[in-house]
C-alpha cells in the first residue's frame, strides 16, 4: 500500500513500553495511533513583522521542503493583525493594506472573524481563546482587586524573613503570577490556599486574606485549568478541542459558583464565533462522536468545505500523474449495436469535428475545470460526504477517532484522506510555545554567537525527535 498517513504509530511488544508523547504506559500487544506534529523551521526575523514580510518568510520555508501553497490547508494563530494579513496575502488576496498600519502586538478579534479566505483557513488558537474568556472574568473590578491583594500577600511571604520560616517548616514558597498567563494566577492562589492552615498557627505572620473567596476562585477555575492541560497535548485532534470545550461549558452551566457562571457567559460569546469557522465545522462533522451537535446549516457549511478539500486533493493527485489525451479514452463498445460500428468508425476517423462533437468528447473525460468537476470518482466522494453523518452512527465519546478512520482506510480511502486533513489541523499554538522553550536552552549565554542557520538546524532536530 503506497498511501502515506500523517500518523505516529507505537506498538508495544512488552508491558514495559511507554508512549513517547504522553509518557503513558502501553499494554503489551497494543497499537497506539496519534496525529504526528512536525516542525519545518524556526527562523530569525530581521525585518519589520508586517504581513507581507511574514508571507515571504513562510514561502521561503515551504520552498526549502518543496511544498506548494495548494498543499496548505490551515494556519493556526492568535489574533495578531500581522498573521491575519500574512494569511490573506498567501491566499492571493489584494495586496492593498487591510488596515491602516501593521503592528506586531495588536489583537483584532473582530477582523479575524470577518475575513473570508480562499484556500487557507485561519484557525484561532483554542488555548488563546479559552485564555481570553478567563481574562474577561478576571478583569472585573471586584475580582481584579481580590487577585491584587493576594498577589501583595504572596510578595510579602516571599521576603527573606518569611521565606526562611516557610523553608524551616518545609512549606512551599508561594509563587507569583505572570500577567499574560492566567493559569499562573490560578496556581498562585492554589499554593497560597495550601498555606492556609499553617499561616493560621503562626501568630507573628500578620495575614488576613479572604480565604472563602480564594476557595471559590479555585473551585471556579479548576476545571478550566484541567481543560488547558488537555489542550496542550502535542497530538490533539482538532475535533477533540470541541469535546473539551463542551465538557467545560456543561460543567460551568451546572455549577452554582458565581465566578463559574461569569466564565460560562464569556464562553457563550466566543462559542458563536468559533462555530463560524468552516475548518472547525468540517472537523466536527468528520467526527462521529460529536457531529450530531451541528445544525443543518452548520453541516451544509462543513460539507461544502469538505468538497473543496476533496477537489483540491483530487487536483494534487492528478498533477502527480501523467495526463491522458482525451482521444485515448476507451469507448464502451458494448453499449452500441453492431450495426452502428461502421458509422462510429467513420466519425472517429474524421479529421474535422463539429463543436458539439468536441464538447461531447470533453464531457466524457475528467474535467480539469474547477467550476464543474464531472469525474465519476468525485461524484462518489461528494455523495459519501453528504451521507457521512447518516452512514456512521454516533460513536462513544471515549472512542479513538484516529483508529476509526484507520480501520476505514481500506473501505473508504477518500473519506479517510479527508479526515487526515481536517482532524490534523492544529487546534493550538502549543508546538510553537514548546519551540520557544527549546530555543531558551539552545541559545544560552555561552552559545550566543551561534549563526541563525545553525540555530534553525538544531531546533528542527530538537523539535522533531
Amino acid at each position: 500500500m503506497d498511501i502515506e498517513l500523517p500518523y505516529m504509530a507505537e506498538y508495544a511488544r512488552s508491558g514495559r513500553a511507554n508512549c513517547k508523547g504522553c509518557k503513558c504506559s502501553i499494554p503489551k500487544d497494543n497499537l497506539r495511533i496519534a496525529v504526528m506534529v512536525q516542525t519545518l523551521g524556526m527562523i530569525e526575523l530581521g525585518g519589520s513583522h508586517t504581513g507581507i514580510y511574514m508571507k515571504n518568510k513562510i514561502l521561503e520555508v515551504l520552498d526549502d521542503y518543496g511544498i506548494s501553497l495548494d498543499q496548505i490547508y490551515s494556519v493556526t494563530s492568535d489574533n495578531g493583525r500581522n498573521m491575519i494579513k500574512a494569511v490573506q496575502v498567501l491566499n492571493d488576496a489584494t495586496e492593498e493594506s487591510l488596515f491602516e498600519e501593521d503592528t506586531e502586538s495588536e489583537n483584532l478579534l473582530n477582523e479575524l472573524d470577518t475575513i473570508e479566505l480562499a484556500n487557507i483557513h485561519l484557525v484561532r488558537c483554542a488555548a488563546h481563546t479559552l485564555q481570553l474568556c478567563v481574562f474577561d472574568v478576571n478583569k472585573a473590578k471586584e475580582i481584579a482587586d481580590k487577585i491584587s491583594s493576594c498577589r501583595t500577600l504572596c510578595k510579602s511571604l516571599r521576603t527573606e524573613t518569611y521565606r526562611r520560616i516557610l523553608i524551616e517548616n518545609q512549606r512551599n514558597i508561594p509563587s507569583l503570577d505572570v500577567a499574560t498567563r492566567w493559569n499562573s494566577t490560578y496556581l498562585m492562589l492554589k499554593r497560597l490556599l495550601d498555606l492556609k492552615d499553617f499561616l493560621a498557627t503562626q501568630s507573628y505572620i500578620c495575614v488576613d486574606p479572604d480565604w472563602d473567596w480564594i476557595e471559590t476562585y479555585i473551585d471556579a477555575f479548576s476545571d478550566t485549568y484541567q481543560a488547558t492541560l488537555k489542550l496542550q497535548d502535542k497530538h490533539l485532534v482538532y475535533s477533540e478541542f470541541f469535546v473539551v470545550w463542551m465538557e467545560l461549558k456543561l460543567k460551568c452551566e451546572n455549577s452554582h459558583n458565581l465566578i463559574k457562571k461569569k466564565l460560562s457567559a464569556q464562553k457563550k460569546i466566543r462559542e458563536s464565533k468559533l462555530l463560524e469557522n468552516e475548518a472547525l465545522l468540517a472537523a466536527i462533522y468528520m467526527d462521529p462522536r460529536v457531529n450530531c451537535m451541528l445544525t443543518n446549516y452548520q453541516k451544509s457549511l462543513a460539507k461544502a468545505n469538505l468538497k473543496k478539500i476533496a477537489f483540491r486533493l483530487f487536483e494534487l493527485k492528478q498533477a502527480q500523474t501523467p495526463n491522458v489525451p482525451a482521444l485515448e479514452t476507451p469507448v464502451r463498445e458494448e453499449m452500441f449495436d453492431s450495426s452502428f460500428s461502421s458509422t462510429l468508425s467513420t466519425a472517429s476517423s474524421s479529421e474535422e469535428k463539429s463543436l458539439f462533437s468536441a464538447f461531447l468528447d470533453d464531457f466524457q473525460t475528467v474535467s480539469e475545470s474547477k467550476k464543474d468537476p464531472v469525474s465519476a470518482k468525485l461524484v462518489k466522494i461528494y455523495a459519501d460526504i453528504e451521507n457521512f453523518d447518516v452512514t456512521f452512527g454516533r460513536l462513544p465519546l471515549n472512542s479513538n477517532i484516529l483508529e476509526f478512520f484507520n480501520d476505514l482506510q481500506l473501505k473508504l480511502p477518500h473519506i479517510s484522506a479527508l479526515a487526515q486533513v481536517v482532524l490534523a489541523t492544529p487546534a493550538t499554538q502549543v508546538s510553537v510555545e514548546r519551540a520557544f522553550s527549546a530555543l531558551h536552552f539552545i541559545l544560552s549565554e555561552r552559545r550566543s554567537s551561534i549563526s541563525a542557520e545553525n540555530l534553525n538546524a538544531l531546533l528542527v532536530i530538537k523539535l522533531n525527535t
